[in-house]
């Protein structure tokens, strides 16, 4: 779920950011321009391929791969490709010169309106810009405004956010082998008390150390890699925790995936217990003792 949420904010606000910039791309000819900087003689920003001018701006769908999550556009720092106010200037047109960009303006002039100029401005791009009635002024979001004070028009990116910058995805991910003496990793030490018979009982006084290195012979990291190739080695039939065919323990690693795969193995050794277990009382009570043996 939590991936699902990161991708669907950001698409949403990466959708809602690159259909106006595409916009703007386009307003470009004889007294337009909207891309340009600051001089009058500025042609504007001109496509090459994936780069728009000096950045790398592609209007598509990145490739579908496997490969690990990197944090660039969105970060636990916030939006970070992304200006804000107080951060740049607010001049998006410049003061001479014949190139004007109506879609950044909401004044009747040199902006998008007819014959009046539209109030307070409108906003564009999830609330990024909101677009003036003051001449050749547009003012971008404050920072605080995308991440953690939403409005109507900055939650897409408040959402993009919490979702992708600040959420933990490391519980979700590829696990890693440890490499801690044995005697160090507690939910190993705990499985090796839960593993001992009942004959081995007293063998709960001993340490964690002396316990793991009477099991595994040592206490060295190096110690369970036998067993841990024959973990690797255990087949799971295909079917069981959407696996699309059989598959090797080793093959897989994701957590939430192994995490499925032991739920069904312990639901499914809980129904034979009880099975088991039943079938135990039934004999008892005819009080076979040989029946009662064979069954244990």
């Amino acid at each position: 779920k939590k991936h699902i949420n990161a991708v669907r904010s950001t698409a949403y606000l990466k959708g809602r950011v690159y259909e106006y910039l595409k916009m703007l791309e386009q307003i470009k000819g004889t007294n337009n321009g909207c891309l340009i900087d600051t001089t009058a003689s500025d042609s504007g920003a001109t496509r090459r391929a994936n780069n728009l001018g000096s950045v790398q701006y592609a209007i598509k769908l990145s490739d579908l791969e496997q490969k690990d999550r990197t944090m660039k556009a969105v970060t636990e720092e916030g939006l970070t490709n992304l200006q804000h106010a107080g951060n740049v200037g607010a001049e998006i047109q410049p003061t001479d010169g014949n190139n004007k960009c109506r879609l950044m303006l909401a004044t009747q002039t040199d902006g998008l309106a007819h014959t009046s100029a539209l109030g307070g401005g409108i906003t564009a791009m999830a609330g990024y810009p909101q677009l003036k009635t003051t001449e050749t002024i547009a003012s971008l979001a404050a920072e605080e405004n995308l991440k953690s004070t939403p409005s109507r028009d900055t939650k897409a990116g408040v959402d993009a956010y919490m979702h992708a910058g600040q959420t933990d995805f490391k519980t979700k991910g590829d696990y890693e082998n440890e490499t801690t003496a044995l005697h160090e990793r507690p939910t190993l030490v705990a499985a090796t008390r839960a593993a001992m018979g009942q004959k081995d009982r007293h063998e709960e006084t001993k340490t964690a150390e002396a316990q793991v290195s009477a099991y595994f012979g040592g206490t060295e990291a190096s110690r369970a890699d036998s067993f841990l190739a024959l973990v690797d080695k255990d087949k799971i039939p295909k079917g069981i925790a959407g696996l699309q065919e059989d598959t090797f323990i080793g093959q897989i690693t994701n957590t939430e995936q192994l995490n499925q795969i032991l739920s069904y193995y312990v639901y499914h050794a809980s129904l034979d217990y009880s099975a088991l277990r039943k079938k135990l009382e039934e004999t008892t009570k005819k009080k076979d003792p040989k029946a009662v043996a064979d069954l244990c």
